[in-house]
């Protein structure tokens, strides 16, 4: 059973309400990452900056942090699309194109 966009950013915005996951959930419906003064958010390449010194401590430290490798390899691969400068929602793209979901 397939739901609506619409319909789950509804689901998130109701379950979590506050400034953060409603508009995360309206711009992961909407397939709009852009990053303007209007509609801020956080590039992939800072994701990947933060990852990398989250990984190394992780390493320096013997602790595992094996969601955040998973995270990196897709904030990667979207920086190999050329979204470097979109927000890091975007991987949800990614992960449509890998499970082999249409394309927005």
């Amino acid at each position: 059973m397939a739901y609506s966009r619409d319909l789950i950013a509804q689901f998130v915005s109701n379950t979590f309400p506050g400034p953060i996951y409603p508009g995360y959930a309206e711009r992961l419906a909407a397939g709009t990452f852009e990053v303007t003064p209007s509609s801020p958010g956080f590039p992939v390449s800072g994701g990947i900056k933060d990852l990398g010194l989250m990984q190394r401590l992780a390493q320096e430290s013997s602790v595992p942090l094996p969601l955040a490798d998973i995270i990196m390899s897709h904030e990667k691969e979207a920086e190999r699309q050329g979204k470097g400068a979109l927000d890091w929602g975007c991987i949800a793209d990614i992960l449509r194109d890998k499970a082999g979901l249409e394309k927005r």
